[in-house]
C-alpha cells in the first residue's frame, strides 16, 4: 500500500504468496475507488471492477485467460442493472439477459456454443413470465412453456 499526502488515498497492489501479481487499485477512506483490476496466479488479466466510494457500479468484465471477454455486467449504485452478457470461448454469445434492481428483468436469450438459440423468453422481477421457447442444437423447436409469475400455466412439446 502506498499513502497519499491526503491521508484518506491509497494506492493497493496485492500479490499472491509465489510474488504474482493478484490485485491493484485504490482506497479512498477505505473503500475501493476506481477501477481495480484482477489477475490470476499466472498473472493473467481476468476481471475488471469499477467502485464509486465502496459502492459497485459501471460495467464489470470478466475474462479468458486467452484475453477475450467472458462476461460483462452493469452495476448502478451497488445494484445489476442493465445488461448482462456471457460468451463462450469462441466468442460466440452464451447468454445475453437484463437486470433491474439486481433480479432478472426483461428478455432473455440462451445459446449453444456457435450461437443457435437454446432458450428465450421473458423475465419480470426474477421470475419467468409469458411464453418461454427452446430449440434443438439444430434450431428445430424443442417446446413452448408459458409462465405466469414464475408458474407454468400452459406447455407444449414438439416431436
Amino acid at each position: 500500500m502506498k499513502y497519499e499526502k491526503d491521508g484518506i488515498t491509497s494506492v493497493a497492489i496485492n500479490y499472491y504468496t509465489s510474488g504474482k501479481l493478484m490485485a491493484e487499485g485504490i482506497y479512498v477512506n477505505m473503500k475501493k475507488h476506481g477501477t481495480w483490476k484482477y489477475y490470476n496466479e499466472f498473472g493473467k488479466f481476468v476481471a475488471e471492477e469499477t467502485y464509486d466510494h465502496g459502492v459497485a457500479t459501471g460495467i464489470w468484465k470478466n475474462y479468458y485467460e486467452s484475453g477475450d471477454l467472458l462476461e460483462s455486467n452493469t452495476w448502478v449504485n451497488g445494484v445489476k442493472e442493465g445488461e448482462n452478457i456471457r460468451f463462450f470461448p469462441d466468442r460466440s454469445i452464451e447468454k445475453r439477459v437484463f437486470y433491474k434492481n439486481n433480479k432478472l428483468s426483461g428478455p432473455a436469450v440462451f445459446n449453444y456454443p456457435g450461437g443457435s438459440t437454446m432458450a428465450k423468453g421473458n423475465f419480470i422481477n426474477g421470475e419467468k413470465n409469458g411464453v418461454w421457447e427452446s430449440y434443438m442444437p439444430t434450431g428445430k423447436p424443442e417446446s413452448r412453456i408459458e409462465y405466469k409469475n414464475g408458474k407454468k400455466v400452459d406447455e407444449v412439446w414438439y416431436d
